[in-house]
């Protein structure tokens, strides 16, 4: 997984390096971004998203990659594509006896990679060193397991979530000056699950609660470009322990155990 990883992040800041070289120029002194954002678990999917959604860009705004750019020229309807997934490295829950599973990611699941649909507002500002971003969005998160030992198929762990979730943005660098900057996010959300599937497709197996987020970003004033990434840890159990198939005769979830679970979110926006 660690292999796939790095060479979907590698293809990652390849195109990155693309679209600084061709961002154009155009400075205000604080700003506001309203932008719809779709991320998906996928990595392939991610990188065709991305690129079709930048070279669609081009027809909206009636510009090509090598004119100054101006975040007015972008509609406040037209999404930013990202990449996001959960990482969790241990799995353990237990009925009759503890069941040990493997786990693994969405980065090349084509039929279920999980995803993210919201809305976001975002302010960088040029006269202070702080900023925000506030977002609310329907999120459906999921990973793989099997049992260590007996092998066999794997088992999809689902969740189908509404979020809504707010940051505070502290900046560094020559922010002043539209020159390099880089930017630490601090900030939470609320992970309301509406529905789960797993072991059993019950809302009731998996809990709501809140995450913290920390994240790190690299921006270009002077190009509208920014790159970064987020981590979302949760504060909760992922599993309800209370959670009973059969009236309370057993709770398979009763001593579950997650390990590393977190989701990241990576990202490069035009326009903030």
């Amino acid at each position: 997984m660690k292999i796939k990883f790095r060479c979907g992040f590698l293809a990652f800041l390849l195109l990155g390096s693309t679209v600084i070289a061709n961002a154009g120029n155009g400075i205000k002194r604080s700003e506001w971004d309203f932008r719809p954002e779709i991320t998906t678990g996928n990595v392939v999917y991610f990188l065709v998203g991305f690129t079709g959604s930048m070279l669609l860009e081009q027809n909206v705004v009636g510009k090509s990659l090598s004119d100054d750019y101006n975040p007015e020229d972008k509609p406040w309807w037209y999404p930013q594509v990202g990449w996001r997934t959960a990482f969790i490295s241990e799995v353990q829950y237990a009925d009759y006896h503890t069941y040990d599973l493997d786990v693994k990611g969405n980065f090349f699941d084509w039929t279920d990679p999980g995803y993210s649909i919201g809305y976001t507002v975002n302010f960088t500002s040029k006269q202070v060193p702080f900023g925000f971003r506030a977002k609310l969005s329907y999120e459906h998160e999921n990973f793989k397991a099997r049992d260590k030992k007996l092998k066999g198929d794997w088992t999809t762990f689902s969740k189908d979530m509404i979020v809504p979730e707010a940051a505070l943005k502290i900046q560094f660098g020559k922010y002043r000056t539209s020159e390099q900057m880089y930017i630490l996010s601090l900030g939470a959300r609320y992970d309301y699950a509406l529905n789960a599937k797993g072991l059993y497709d019950d809302k009731e197996t998996v809990n709501s609660g809140v995450s913290g987020l920390i994240g790190f970003e690299f921006g270009s004033p002077s190009t509208h470009f920014q790159f970064g990434w987020t981590y979302a840890i949760p504060f909760y159990d992922y599993f309800n322990k209370d959670y009973s198939p059969d009236g309370g005769i057993t709770y398979p979830f009763a001593n579950a155990k997650t390990s590393l679970k977190s989701t990241a979110e990576v990202y490069m926006r035009l326009g903030f």
